[in-house]
């Protein structure tokens, strides 16, 4: 006898977004546009039910309004040879443009992986640029029913003002890079980051111009000593050429903790005049 073979295609171009609950309860709230394709072929023969699916993904976007998260351009195609397993051939690759969370943009987001036959999905690498350098991490396996995961971020010349602007700490321009890395922890649908560690490249300083740095003094009373001294590195910070630069971030409830440590001398006088009492 014969196999029988069934093929089949379809697409979906939806004229306004549509949510993605209605197809995944959990994801209520992420919009969703775009193309998306899929085509396959059933056979059915003396060696059993046979299912080969390719998925296409072209221009989809999502967006979550109520946590300030936008991604632009998805694309991928998903090549499933046995979607009776729901297992993918390796090498994956989904790419999307742009991620806006907050104020925080990453582009040319790029993720290879496989879908595994116990529907476990093995994120071979991922990656992506921000504030002018790289970002990547190793391999990491994402499995049914685990909701719990511990990654580190790798971290390659950030810019240094771009991501004190992107961190929402200042306004700032300069010539320096960081490296390092970064815990990212994400527990019951939350990101946040631990013992993150930057620093720059040894023997290479920089100079640094940073502006509209209230919030290096928001919650300390005027006319103490710790008011002064902040305003004092806020000043100098202004214009300051650095041998090096370590920042160090952590996240503390709703809030991200990051602590500055910085060597060098401002690169001109300071307006202040030292008086002893």
């Amino acid at each position: 006898q014969h196999p029988t073979r069934l093929r089949f295609e379809a697409r979906r171009s939806p004229a306004m977004p549509i949510d993605a609950g209605k197809f995944y309860p959990p994801a209520k709230g992420v919009q969703v546009t775009g193309m998306l394709k899929a085509a396959g072929e059933l056979r059915a023969g003396k060696t059993g039910l046979a299912c080969a699916i390719q998925t296409n993904l072209d221009g989809v976007g999502l967006t979550v309004k109520e946590k300030a998260i936008a991604v632009e351009n998805i694309r991928l195609n998903l090549a499933i040879p046995d979607a009776v397993r729901l297992s993918s051939a390796p090498g994956q690759r989904l790419l999307a443009d742009t991620v806006s969370l907050g104020n925080i943009r990453l582009q040319d987001a790029a993720v290879d992986f496989g879908i595994e036959s116990g529907r476990s999905v093995l994120i071979e690498r991922a990656g992506f640029k921000w504030c002018g350098g790289a970002v990547s991490s190793l391999a990491f396996r994402i499995a049914p029913g685990v909701e719990d995961y511990d990654l580190i971020l790798y971290c390659d010349r950030l810019k240094l003002d771009s991501l004190l602007m992107q961190l929402g700490v200042a306004r700032a321009e300069g010539d320096g890079e960081v490296s390092g890395r970064i815990h990212l922890q994400i527990k019951d649908g939350e990101f946040s980051f631990y013992d993150g560690f930057l620093f720059s490249t040894p023997g290479e300083g920089g100079v640094l111009h940073v502006t509209a740095a209230e919030i290096l003094a928001a919650g300390v009373s005027e006319n103490t000593p710790q008011y002064t001294q902040l305003d004092l590195a806020r000043e100098a910070l202004k214009d300051y050429r650095y041998n090096w630069v370590q920042l160090k971030m952590e996240t503390q409830g709703e809030n991200l903790i990051l602590r500055m440590k910085f060597d060098g001398k401002p690169a001109r006088p300071l307006p202040f005049v030292y008086k002893k009492e």
